[in-house]
């Protein structure tokens, strides 16, 4: 709701990357005619897909990528397959309890080898990846849109990502919490001021979705205010803002800001009402 009341008044006001203040402060109008004009001239006959890059089909990294999805997705089927039958055996016995055992021909030691098993291919699938802040890049659009086996070879590499950003900001708080000798008692103390919404939202101008996975991995730790957390949510861009920055900076820039001004305003305003969840 708030992305689209935001969008609705910076088109009210006409706001572009040639003209930041709308209203206030008029482009030229021959900037217009010649950016419109660029547009009516490019007159070519390749579609949107066949402009999109391709990722080049070499190194260690695309070899690993290309040829161990496959395992990839079998110990995640199995795995997904434990996790639901976990949930439903948690549901019928209050007191069962999945404990960690090195014997896999129990059911609990199998388990436990499927994790550990599915974390390191995540793990060598993230590491095989040319990017590590950002999951999809404009090349990877393209393979993605080219055949279904891309598709699934990214998805599993975009999940790896996800699983690895997610082990990582658990590991780093728990050992940050470890050698600090704090407790999260006193860092919740930080988390539910104008700092934490403020620096939350900047946080959301890093593109990729790494580190907002850390942001939200702290407020799962009561480290952060709700406030905080909407105010993450909205600022960030994600993964969507590469293929803009590779095709338009100055637009990207722009779309930053106009992300993170509303996310300072909605958190703010959440920290002020005291709304809390």
């Amino acid at each position: 709701m708030t992305g689209v009341t935001w969008g609705y008044l910076i088109d009210g006001m006409s706001i572009t990357p040639q003209s930041p203040l709308g209203g206030l402060l008029h482009s030229s109008e021959p900037a217009k005619d010649q950016e419109i004009s660029k547009l009516g001239d490019s007159e070519d006959k390749q579609t949107v897909f066949d402009d999109l890059g391709r990722e080049e089909e070499s190194g260690p990294g695309y070899f690993l990528l290309h040829q161990g999805y496959t395992l990839w997705w079998i110990v995640t089927s199995i795995g997904l397959v434990f996790a639901v039958l976990l949930l439903f055996w948690s549901s019928q016995d209050p007191d069962f309890e999945l404990s960690i055992k090195y014997n896999p021909f129990t059911l609990h030691g199998f388990i436990t080898w499927i994790g550990l098993i599915g974390t390191t291919l995540s793990i060598i699938l993230y590491l095989s990846q040319k990017t590590w802040i950002r999951d999809d890049t404009e090349a990877s659009i393209g393979d993605k849109l080219y055949s279904m086996r891309e598709t699934l070879i990214h998805s599993a590499s975009e999940t790896a990502f996800v699983t690895f950003w997610v082990m990582s900001a658990y590991l780093i708080f728990e050992f940050t919490m470890l050698f600090s000798g704090t407790n999260e008692a006193d860092l919740a103390k930080y988390g539910d001021g104008i700092i934490a919404v403020v620096v939350a939202s900047f946080i959301g101008l890093i593109p990729g979705c790494g580190p907002q996975i850390i942001a939200i991995t702290a407020y799962t730790k009561d480290l952060i205010s709700f406030p905080a957390l909407a105010a993450n949510a909205i600022s960030q861009d994600g993964d969507a803002l590469f293929p803009l920055l590779v095709r338009h900076r100055l637009a990207s820039l722009w779309a930053t800001l106009h992300t993170t001004i509303p996310a300072l305003i909605l958190g703010l305003a959440l920290m002020i009402l005291d709304v809390s969840f």
